[in-house]
C-alpha cells in the first residue's frame, strides 16, 4: 500500500493537502500479501524419461527389442532357425520376399508327337516363420501355337503344402494353365537361411511332364 499527497489550491489561498491511496500488486518475483511469487514455471526442469537395460547388455529398452534376454540386441549375430529377431532388424530367421528365375524344361506329346521347350520363368517366394508360398510364372515361346495349345498363355507353379520344416521345404505342388487344367506336382525349396533360396519342382501326368530347377535372392521384407 503506497500513500502519495497532492496539494490543491482552494480559492482565497488555502492549500488543502488530500491524501490519495494507491494499491499496487506485487512486481514479477516479488513477495504479495498472499506470500506467492509471480516467477515464472520453467517446464526444462522436468526430468527425461529413461529407459532400463532389464537384461545388462548395454542396450536399452527402447531399441532392444528383447531387454529379457542378453543374447538378443542391436548387433547381435542372427542364430539361424532359432525364430528369434537376435539382431533387432525386423527380421525373424529367413522371412522375407525373395526373387529369382526357373529354369523348366516342359515336355508334352500331341497327336502322338513328342515336343520339348524350355523356358525361362521368373520365381517369387514370399516366407513367414514357416510359412511359405512360391509362384513361378511361365509364357510359351513367342510365335509357337503348340506350346500355346499346350501351355495355355501362362502356365504357373504354385505351392500345395506351405509349411516349411526349417530351412527346407519339401511338399507338394500344383501346375496350372490358362487353358484350364492342372495337376499336381513335388517340389523342394531349399533355403540358405537369410539371402538364397534354391529349388526344384517336377510333375507327370499321361500327356506332359516338367522338370525344374530355380534360386532365388532376398531382396527385402515385404510383400
Amino acid at each position: 500500500m503506497h500513500t502519495f499527497e497532492a496539494v490543491a489550491t482552494l480559492g482565497r489561498g488555502v492549500l488543502v493537502a488530500v491524501a490519495l491511496a494507491a494499491c499496487t500488486g506485487p512486481s514479477v518475483g516479488e513477495t504479495g500479501e498472499t506470500g506467492e511469487t509471480g516467477a515464472p514455471t520453467d517446464d526444462t526442469d522436468r526430468d527425461s524419461e529413461v529407459f532400463p537395460d532389464v537384461d545388462g547388455d548395454g542396450y536399452t529398452a527402447d531399441v532392444d527389442c528383447d531387454d529379457y534376454e542378453p543374447a538378443i540386441h542391436p548387433g547381435a549375430t542372427e542364430v539361424a532357425w532359432n525364430h528369434e529377431d537376435d539382431d533387432c532388424d525386423g527380421r525373424v530367421d529367413a522371412d522375407g520376399r525373395y526373387e529369382g528365375a526357373a529354369s523348366i524344361t516342359f515336355r508334352a506329346t500331341v497327336e502322338g508327337r513328342n515336343y520339348s521347350w524350355n523356358l525361362d520363368c521368373p520365381a517369387v517366394v514370399q516366407r513367414r516363420r514357416v510359412a511359405v508360398s512360391f509362384t513361378i510364372t511361365c509364357t510359351p515361346p513367342e510365335g509357337d501355337p503348340v506350346a500355346l495349345q499346350v501351355m495355355g498363355e501362362t502356365l504357373t507353379v504354385v505351392e500345395n503344402e506351405n509349411i516349411a520344416d526349417e530351412e527346407v521345404l519339401d511338399g507338394a505342388l500344383w501346375v496350372r494353365s490358362t487353358d484350364g487344367w492342372e495337376a499336381d506336382g513335388t517340389g523342394v525349396l531349399t533355403f540358405a537361411f537369410d539371402q538364397r533360396v534354391s529349388g526344384s519342382v517336377q510333375m507327370r501326368t499321361v500327356f506332359a511332364r516338367l522338370d525344374g530347377s530355380f534360386s532365388a535372392d532376398y531382396v527385402g521384407s515385404g510383400g
